[in-house]
């Protein structure tokens, strides 16, 4: 099946919680065969999983990326296509103050939804905001 949406790192993190959103998580469970990540927010999870002291709570989490997140979802690599896509909405921005504080893994992971015309689903939509009005982005809050 074609995927239609890339999860947004928050959204990985999200179904970590003990207290994940329920609501989030039955929308993930319906789309879950529609559903793809980005090599970069597989590199933030793994990062943020590597930063945590507690060797039990780092194995519990490790365990769920592997299990949970790299079993059920695709993980798609940054492109040629998506590399110019980026340096288009770079280029567009450079004018913008606000668009001075958009991290690079935001622009990489927006240029990459726009890339391969998949949604991005994030729960933290105004870091996209700029990036969104002035490119094709199409964002879902799924919260």
């Amino acid at each position: 099946m074609k995927p239609i949406y890339l999860l947004d790192t928050d959204i990985v993190f999200e179904m970590m919680k003990r207290s994940a959103n329920e609501v989030l998580l039955e929308r993930i469970a319906n789309n879950k065969d529609f559903c793809v990540i980005s090599a970069f927010t597989w590199y933030e999870c793994l990062s943020a999983v590597n930063d945590i002291e507690n060797e039990a709570l780092q194995n519990k989490f490790n365990s769920f990326l592997i299990d949970s997140v790299q079993k059920y979802f695709e993980i798609i690599p940054f492109d040629v296509h998506a590399a110019s896509i980026q340096a288009d909405i770079e280029n567009k921005l450079k004018n913008n103050p606000k668009a001075k504080k958009i991290k690079q893994i935001v622009l990489q992971n927006a240029a990459l939804a726009i890339a391969n015309n998949l949604i991005l689903v994030s729960t933290n939509e105004s870091l996209f905001e700029e990036i969104k009005s002035i490119s094709l982005l199409n964002i879902e809050n799924w919260a």
